[in-house]
């Protein structure tokens, strides 16, 4: 049997989510990076149905995550936040010196 390779579909915006018994349902969308409009054009891109009780677990799974990657998602979010400002020529923002306890 062919081992078939993950498919990756690269989306930045979630326009709904059907939730139902025994599945659910998540359309996706991405922007048009090509659009001259105003506004970005946000095109529907996936629809993932996935069983309800697995996205639960995907959901506990990412919170979990987060929670305990915290300072590290917010030390990353500053220094990302800070290499744009040094780009544009605006000051970089200190990091936070609050401790967790």
């Amino acid at each position: 049997m062919e081992k078939l390779e993950p498919v990756e579909i690269y989306v930045d915006g979630l326009e709904g989510i059907l939730l139902g018994q025994p599945v659910s349902k998540l359309r996706f969308t991405s922007t048009d990076s090509r659009s001259t409009a105003e506004v970005p054009q946000n095109n529907p891109r996936l629809t993932l149905t996935i069983p309800t009780i697995v996205l639960i677990q995907i959901c506990q799974q990412m919170l979990n995550t987060m929670n305990t990657n915290q300072a590290n998602l917010s030390d990353s979010a500053t220094t990302y936040a800070n290499t744009i400002k040094t780009l544009l020529g605006g000051s970089p923002t200190p990091k936070s010196t609050k401790t967790e306890g």
